[in-house]
């Protein structure tokens, strides 16, 4: 992400372009891997060589960023002009710096998946934990990258480091596998699931495999989409960079562990998995419609967040704040996956490719999710629409679910049905009816100020402001925070006597070449 946003500048575009490019590797790479899967008789042998691969991929970023850096001038002087052609280029040069370590990673899970739950029976409860641990690995890796690998080596050195502990993984997984006892090893064995008895079959999947196929899509669009549209919306408070990245990632995969840990617990009590999940996606709706109004209270308005703090006091107010607001909606939003999963048990097979073709189906939709919010949703309707739209979405569904529990459960669901259609209708109407949120945040001390236009887009968010003052006048401001410039610059340049430079020539050839 660093680096992209270095040649593609850090607007959602970056970030879009990163995510979309990485969640595709990760799709086919889980599809492809979670097939060949249930053929492998040593899976944790061959998770330590996916790992191996990993590592050597990854060794192609010494290679291709200068490339990029060399041939981005000449993509930039041709094709600026011709913004999808150009937005098109983009993604290519993102897909061939991404995709082929995405798309190794994306067969981790379901191999590794493969190994610790030969029982498809058994799938949803461990491989809950394992998506928990494996989450949480993430969020302490994208902590580090983001805070402290640069600080303490540098870029480049702080990259080998990663490589290198991937290297290590790979080989103690390929030693470990030499040395553990492998029961049951044969495909024959691996691909034979147990039927459910009826009663419990009954109970545990009143949903289609197309349902849940689209239940996993969905989830990983409005995932993907909202960290999108939230990178976006801190943006507007912090500092448009790296670390905003960085906080939102971290926070994200953090949240996602626990709700995963909430998941199992869940798997594991008499709570009908198609219940859990109803609620799950209508709690999901309604605490994402919240979170537009969270951000405005908790930062005064959208006032640049404790920008005279020092680093050390900064960085735990700002983490603080992105889990008040998007902590709740991220604990029901990740609890969705394991859910799914639990749901695809009955349906038989064996674990890696039953993960492995949820996890991709999840992950195509992550994909979209990413390209359609950072490429169509900012443009079309703005920041907190998108965010509404996205819960809204949800709603439906939910809504959906519950229909479905009425026909499979009839009068006992019929009392939560209707309380939680009067919850998402009265949502609905305090969304519809709220005070108009504020896209730029004003500051009256000195002078009157009035907001007289706003231009949203999946560049940045920019606000025309009058001030009335001891200086009149009207400015533009980008993202909430960088002033871009007006009406008193204007003047100012304007009313420069140039000739008074006349007798002061300038040598450019002494200047430096930036």
């Amino acid at each position: 992400m660093r680096e992209l946003g270095l040649l593609f500048g850090n607007t959602a575009h970056a970030a879009a372009v990163t995510l979309t490019a990485f969640f595709i590797g990760l799709a086919i790479g889980g599809s492809v891997w979670g097939n060949r899967s249930q053929k492998l008789t040593h899976p944790l042998r061959t998770y330590g060589f996916i790992e191996l691969g990993v590592s050597v991929a990854a060794l192609g970023y010494f290679l291709l960023i200068p490339v990029y850096q060399q041939i981005y001038p000449h993509l930039f002087s041709s094709f600026s002009g011709q913004e999808n052609i150009f937005l098109a280029i983009k993604f290519v040069l993102a897909m061939l710096f991404l995709f082929p370590a995405a798309f190794l990673i994306g067969g981790t899970l379901p191999v590794m998946s493969q190994y610790i739950a030969r029982d498809i029976d058994l799938m949803s409860r461990k491989v809950s934990i394992l998506y928990a641990v494996n989450i949480l690995g993430a969020s302490v890796g994208a902590l580090i990258a983001g805070f402290y690998l640069p600080i303490l080596f540098g870029i480049k050195t702080a990259y080998l480091v990663s490589i290198g502990i991937t290297v290590l993984v790979g080989v103690s997984a390929i030693i470990a596998s030499k040395v553990t006892e492998y029961k049951n090893s044969s495909p024959s064995v691996q691909s034979v699931s147990q039927p459910l008895p009826a009663k419990n079959v009954l109970l545990a999947n009143q949903l289609g495999v197309t349902e849940l196929n689209f239940l996993s899509a969905l989830s990983g669009f409005v995932t993907l989409a909202l960290q999108v549209l939230w990178i976006r919306m801190f943006s507007q408070v912090l500092q448009n960079s790296v670390y905003t990245f960085s906080i939102i990632v971290v926070v994200f995969l953090v949240m996602l562990a626990v709700a995963s840990v909430v998941a199992n617990g869940l798997i594991h009590s008499r709570f009908l998995p198609i219940k859990s999940l109803t609620i799950l996606i209508f709690s999901s709706a309604m605490l994402t419609a919240i979170t537009p109004l969270a951000f405005d209270r908790l930062t005064g308005g959208l006032q640049f967040y404790m920008h005279s703090l020092p680093w050390v006091a900064y960085l735990p107010q700002v983490f603080g704040l992105a889990f008040l607001v998007m902590g709740p909606p991220l604990l029901c939003l990740g609890s969705i996956f394991p859910i799914i999963l639990r749901l695809a048990e009955s349906f038989g097979g064996t674990t890696g490719k039953a993960v492995g073709e949820m996890a991709a189906i999840n992950t195509w939709g992550a994909a979209a999710g990413a390209f359609t919010a950072g490429f169509f949703l900012l443009d079309q309707f703005g920041l907190w629409n998108s965010i509404y739209l996205i819960a809204l979405l949800y709603g439906v569904v939910s809504i959906y679910l519950l229909i479905r529990l009425l026909g499979v459960f009839g009068k006992q669901s019929f009392g939560f049905s209707t309380v939680a259609l009067c919850l998402l209708i009265a949502a609905t109407l305090v969304i519809v009816n709220s005070k108009k949120l504020p896209k730029v945040h004003l500051d009256f001390v000195q002078d009157k100020q009035t907001v007289l236009d706003t231009f949203e887009g999946s560049a940045a968010t920019i606000a025309v402001i009058e001030r009335q003052g001891r200086i009149s006048d009207r400015y533009m401001v980008m993202d909430n925070t960088y002033i871009l410039g007006g009406d008193y610059d204007r003047d100012y340049v304007g009313n420069l006597d140039v000739t008074s430079f006349s007798d002061h020539p300038v040598n450019t050839d002494d200047w430096p070449i930036f």
